[in-house]
């Protein structure tokens, strides 16, 4: 099975096919609920004019690494990851179009399932092939945790590249490919991949961060985790703000009124004290103007300890980079 782009009007939209003669065995049946299955890749498009701008890219889009590395770079940079909606109550979708709407024509940000998917669909529009992975956060943490997060396996001149633009913690700036035991430094942060049993693992700062494995996923495979992650009220991202903004030199985050900026000289951290703090560093630091209620915010984001489903707890994000 392939994803592939269908240019309609200066933008695309994904559709799936099969290919090495398979097809499925059920008939129209089976088509059906494939077809429901990328539902979340339409209907809407990915307007790629819109989106270069969004992210202040002015390459050419052509289907090759430097273009994988530049846009990955520039998706992190430009487009912050905060959980607002989700502490307010409103539902995450994962279409496309709504996508669209919000990260790039409102200059919202998103948490993981957000911006994978968009990044996803971005990519597959230029060329790319692209496998949707699920992802097991291992942050400090020695709980046997369920997969949570969604990372991307990008195919570019020959070689598999993992892409993650949605990951709130130490962190890709761009793609790194599947070399084991290779650090490779981005910015102030030192990554490498490992093997474990039949999992590849992402460490940054000589902490692991999450592991996963290369079985692609379809959309639909998405959605029952994105309602888990932004519904359950005993999981981070129902209980506690955190916005994030990665640069080449910096991390920025924000977690509950914590403000924190990481860089090769370590975290430098305030606490934000009122509402006026609040949109100061929003607007001046990751780029939001959100005309949210913030006292209902913060009322929701209670600074309360994290459960297993963590990304990446407040006491430990204060250590890594």
């Amino acid at each position: 099975m392939v994803v592939s782009p269908v240019m309609t009007n200066g933008g695309c939209r994904a559709e799936v096919s099969w290919h090495h003669g398979s097809s499925p065995a059920s008939g129209e049946g089976h088509r059906l609920a494939l077809e429901n299955a990328v539902s979340t890749t339409r209907p809407g498009r990915v307007d790629l004019a819109l989106y270069a701008d969004r992210i202040g890219f002015r390459g050419d889009l052509q289907p090759n690494a430097s273009t994988l590395r530049a846009l990955h770079l520039a998706h992190v940079s430009k487009i912050p990851y905060e959980n607002v909606d989700v502490l307010l109550g409103t539902p995450i979708s994962l279409n496309i179009g709504r996508l669209m709407d919000k990260l790039v024509v409102a200059r919202r940000g998103g948490y993981c399932f957000e911006h994978n998917t968009l990044f996803a669909a971005v990519l597959e529009c230029i060329g790319f092939r692209v496998s949707r992975l699920t992802a097991r956060i291992r942050s400090y943490s020695t709980l046997m945790v369920p997969r949570t997060h969604m990372a991307l396996l990008v195919d570019a001149e020959g070689v598999k590249w993992l892409a993650d633009v949605g990951y709130f913690g130490c962190g890709l700036l761009e793609p790194i490919n599947l070399s084991l035991d290779r650090e490779m430094r981005q910015g102030f942060r030192k990554l490498v991949l490992r093997r474990d049993g039949m999992e590849w693992v992402l460490i940054c700062q000589g902490v692991e961060q999450y592991s996963f494995t290369l079985e692609p996923h379809l959309p639909v495979d998405f959605e029952p985790l994105n309602y888990y992650c932004s519904t359950h009220p005993e999981i981070p991202w129902t209980k506690e703000l955190r916005v994030q903004l990665s640069l080449p030199t910096e991390r920025r985050t924000l977690v509950h009124r914590l403000l924190t900026v990481y860089s090769e000289h370590g975290p430098e951290s305030v606490e934000l004290a009122d509402e006026p703090a609040f949109r100061s560093a929003l607007n001046e630091r990751f780029g939001l103007d959100l005309p949210m209620a913030w006292d209902a915010v913060l009322r929701t984001s209670n600074g309360g300890r994290a459960t297993p489903c963590d990304v990446s707890p407040p006491a430990a994000e204060n250590r890594t980079g």
